[in-house]
C-alpha cells in the first residue's frame, strides 16, 4: 500500500497512529515507512497463505482517522493525524451547536481513541455530508502496492574462524553469529560481544551461562545481558579474561552511526561470509521505521511485535543471527547502524501501475542506537559472577562504548 505524504515526519506519524487499527488484521506482518516517488508512504506486508482475505479498500478519511473499518480491510490513503485533527476542528467551529458536546469528551492526542461506533453513526453521516473530503492539501499518489510476506524459519551456521565476530554455541548447542567485540564505559577492564537473544531463549536460561566458540568447542565467555522488548532482540556475552588475543583481531574500528533509507550496507554473519571479510553481498536500507509482528513458524502461536525497526533489501540468510548490519564504504570507514535478529522475510510485490509481480527478499535488524548509548526507562539486570552455584547480578542504566565504537 503507497499513499505518498511530503516529508519523512508525517509518514512516521501515520504509522505511529494507524499501526493500532491495522495490526488488528492477523494477516499483517508489517507496516514500514519507505521512500517512494516525491516523498514517503507506508509499505504493508501481508502473508502470502492469507492473501485473499485482506482487501484494499478507497474508504472515507473520515472512518479511517477513527480506526472505523474492518480487520480484513487496507485503507487506500491514511490522512497525517495532525493535520487531519486540524480541518476536523475547523469544521466543527461551524456546526459546535449540534456536535460540540459530543467532540468535547474526546482526545484528540495522536494515540487512537476507542469509540462506540453507535454513538458516531449519526455524528458521521453528518459531517460526511458537510466534509470535503477531497480538499486535503497533501497530494496522494495512488500507485497501490500489495505486499505479501512469507516468515521463514531460522536456524544457525556451522562455519567459524577467530576473527572479531565468529560462530558461537549456546550450552543446548544452537549456534549464532557474534557480530562484534567492544569494551563499556562502566568496565574499562572487560571485553564484551554482541549477539541475539534468541540464542538463549530455551528452558532454564540464566545470566551467567556459558558460551562456546563453535570452532574450538571452548567457552568464550558468559551471558552478560539479555533484552527481547519492543525495539530490542539482543544479548551480550561477557568475554573470558583468559580467552586467546586472536578473538580481538580487528577488520578496522568502526563507529556506530544512524542508519539512513537508502544507505548501502553490509554485514558480517557467518552463513553469508565465512571469511568475514564485510565486503560482499552489498545490500540497502529501505526502512528505518518499521512495526513487525514476529511469528516464529516453530511456536505459532508465540507472537511478537517489534517497532522502529531496520527493512533491510535481502542481505541475510540462516546463520546470520547477531551480525551486525555496517555501512559499504571503505573499509576503515565503516560504520555500524544494525544488528540483525534473523528474521527473513520473503514477499510478492504486487504493483498496479503495471500489473507486474516482483519477488524480493528482505531483513529485519534492530538499530544499533536502540541498544547503545541510551538511558533505559527500566533499569537492566547484568551478570556480576557465579558464586558457590548462585548467580549474583546487578543494574545499570545504560550502555555507553568507549570512543562510540567497536
Amino acid at each position: 500500500m503507497s499513499s505518498v505524504y511530503p516529508s519523512l515526519e508525517q509518514a512516521n506519524e501515520v504509522l505511529d497512529y494507524y499501526e493500532n487499527y491495522l495490526l488488528k488484521c492477523p494477516h499483517i506482518i508489517y507496516i514500514a515507512v519507505v521512500a517512494k516517488h516525491q516523498g514517503y508512504g507506508l509499505d504493508i506486508g501481508i502473508n502470502y497463505k492469507h492473501k485473499d482475505k485482506v482487501k484494499l479498500r478507497d474508504i472515507d478519511e473520515f472512518k479511517v482517522y477513527f480506526g472505523l473499518f474492518s480487520s480484513d480491510e487496507i485503507p487506500e490513503y491514511f490522512p497525517v493525524p495532525s493535520e487531519f485533527k486540524y480541518k476536523l476542528r475547523n469544521f466543527l467551529n461551524f456546526n459546535m451547536s449540534t456536535f460540540g458536546q459530543f467532540f468535547d469528551s474526546i482526545n484528540f492526542d495522536i494515540t487512537p481513541q476507542t469509540f462506540d461506533t453507535k454513538d458516531l453513526k449519526s455524528l458521521e453521516q453528518n459531517i460526511l455530508n458537510s466534509f470535503n473530503t477531497g480538499s486535503s492539501t497533501l497530494k496522494v499518489e495512488r500507485d497501490i502496492i500489495f505486499t505479501q510476506a512469507r516468515i521463514d524459519k531460522q536456524h544457525r551456521s556451522t562455519k567459524s574462524t577467530t576473527r572479531r565476530s565468529f560462530s558461537i554455541l549456546n550450552k543446548k548447542g544452537t549456534k549464532a553469529t557474534l557480530g562484534g567485540v567492544f569494551t563499556l564505559l562502566e568496565f574499562p577492564n572487560d571485553f564484551f560481544g554482541i549477539t541475539n537473544q534468541h540464542l538463549f531463549d530455551y528452558d532454564g536460561a540464566k545470566l551467567g551461562d556459558p558460551v562456546y566458540d563453535r570452532g574450538k568447542n571452548t567457552q568464550i565467555g558468559s551471558l552478560f545481558w539479555v533484552a527481547d522488548d519492543r525495539y530490542r532482540e539482543v544479548a551480550f556475552i561477557k568475554m573470558c579474561p583468559s580467552i586467546d588475543n586472536s578473538y580481538f583481531e580487528t577488520n578496522g574500528t568502526f563507529l556506530i552511526e544512524q542508519p539512513q533509507i537508502g544507505m548501502k550496507v553490509t554485514h558480517n554473519g557467518f552463513a553469508t561470509f565465512p571469511d568475514n571479510f564485510c565486503n560482499q553481498y552489498k545490500s540497502e536500507i529501505l526502512s528505518c521505521n518499521t512495526t513487525i509482528r514476529h511469528i516464529d513458524e516453530n511456536v505459532p502461536e508465540k507472537w511478537k511485535i517489534y517497532k522502529n525497526q531496520l527493512l533491510i533489501d535481502h542481505n541475510t540468510t540462516y546463520g546470520d543471527s547477531g551480525s551486525i548490519v555496517i555501512t559499504e564504504n571503505d573499509l576503515k570507514q565503516r560504520k555500524i547502524v544494525g544488528l540483525n535478529f534473523g528474521v527473513t522475510i520473503e514477499r510478492v510485490v504486487y504493483n498496479n501501475e503495471n500489473n507486474s509481480n516482483e519477488i524480493r527478499s528482505f531483513s529485519i535488524a534492530n538499530n544499533i542506537n536502540q541498544i547503545f548509548n541510551i538511558d533505559f526507562k527500566i533499569k537492566q539486570e547484568i551478570f556480576v559472577k557465579n558464586i558457590d552455584g548462585f548467580t549474583q547480578t546487578s543494574l545499570l542504566n545504560t550502555f555507553k562504548l568507549n570512543n562510540n565504537s567497536f
